[in-house]
This record gives C-alpha cells, sequence and structure tokens, in this order.
C-alpha cells in the first residue's frame, strides 16, 4: 500500500483500519501528514523543535487510543485541529511560566496530577497488567543517556532545548536519543497493540 493508495480508501475505512490497530495505516497516515503538520505548528510555535514534538505528541496519542478514535470529520482535520489545540495549549502554558504568577489552585491541581501520574502517563496510560509492566521494563531497559532523555521529556514534560541545557549536550544528541528510545519501545510494545 502507497501512500497515495491510502486516500483511494473512503475516510470511514481508513478510521476503522486504525481502530483495528492496523500499523501500515498508522504509518502511511504518519508519513503522510507529519510534515505538513509540522509546518503548520511552526506557525504558531516559531520553533521547528516545538513544532516536532507537538506533531509527535499528537500522533503518539492517536496510537495510543487508536481503539477509540471516533472521527466525525475527515482524519487531516482531526489531526490539523489537534495540533491546533496542542499549539495553544503549549503557549498558554509558556505564557503562564514567564508570568511567574502562582495559582495556589492550580497549584494543587499540578500536585494531585503529578501524585496520579507516578510516571506513567502520557506513555502508559493506555495499557494495563502486563502490558504495563512490559512498557516499565522496556524504559528501564533503555541505554543510560537515552532513558534520561526518554524521562525528561516524558515525565518531566521538559522541551529539547530543555532537556539538551540541562544536560549540557547538543539538541541533536537529545533528538537522535528520544528517536531511539521511541523505536525502541515501539518495537518491544507492538505484540500488545
Amino acid at each position: 500500500m502507497t501512500t497515495n493508495s491510502i486516500m483511494e480508501f473512503p475516510e470511514k475505512d481508513i478510521i476503522a483500519k486504525l481502530n483495528a490497530g492496523d500499523k501500515s495505516v498508522f504509518d502511511l497516515l504518519f508519513r503522510r501528514y507529519y510534515t505538513r503538520l509540522c509546518a503548520y505548528a511552526k506557525g504558531y510555535l516559531k520553533s521547528p523543535e516545538s513544532s516536532e514534538e507537538i506533531v509527535q505528541e499528537v500522533f503518539i496519542r492517536i496510537w495510543e487510543t487508536h481503539e477509540n478514535i471516533s472521527i466525525h470529520t475527515s482524519f487531516r482535520a482531526y489531526l490539523f485541529r489537534s495540533v491546533y489545540n496542542a499549539c495553544i495549549n503549549q503557549l498558554k502554558k509558556a505564557q503562564a511560566d514567564t508570568s511567574k504568577n502562582i495559582d495556589l489552585e492550580d497549584a494543587a491541581i499540578q500536585s494531585e496530577l503529578m501524585m496520579m501520574n507516578t510516571g506513567d502517563e502520557p506513555v502508559s496510560g493506555y495499557f494495563s497488567g502486563e502490558a504495563e509492566q512490559e512498557l516499565e521494563k522496556a524504559i528501564e531497559d533503555l541505554p543510560q543517556q537515552c532513558r534520561e532523555i526518554f524521562s525528561l521529556c516524558r515525565f518531566d514534560y521538559l522541551s529539547y532545548p530543555e532537556i539538551s541545557a540541562k544536560l549540557n549536550i547538543s539538541l541533536s544528541t537529545v533528538k537522535t536519543q528520544m528517536s531511539r528510545a521511541m523505536e525502541k519501545l515501539y518495537l518491544r510494545m507492538e505484540k500488545f497493540i
């Protein structure tokens, strides 16, 4: 199946295949839309790295929830809306971070989320039982630097530039290590998805 041939299917068939966990459909959709979505996100965020992170997060979320995705518009519209919402959320967060105003209610909510998180969200919140144990083990089995970078990004919500500064390593090293981590984790978890 080529990238063009996937678009020959009716939209409902593409979504049904995605719901069924058809990895080839997901891969084709990723290849078809990734670059355009990054360019779209860059229009809001002005940062290629942040834009790539946002788009990757959207695709990760789609794959993690593929069984339950219900799209009432086109898949393309769904993707662009998801990226738009993620960009707006990031801009709001950045604005809040720079204002240095501490809202006690917001701090309490953040604290509660951190306690509920326990390192599982957003990566494994959709798995259960054996799959979740396998994911935890897969993360622990990553090489040290790879695991550290992955954890800072996924669990501490640091951006690639923030990780680069924190660990005193190049941005390209962060990107490479994140890419390796995602690939290794995907391969380990493929049997569960």
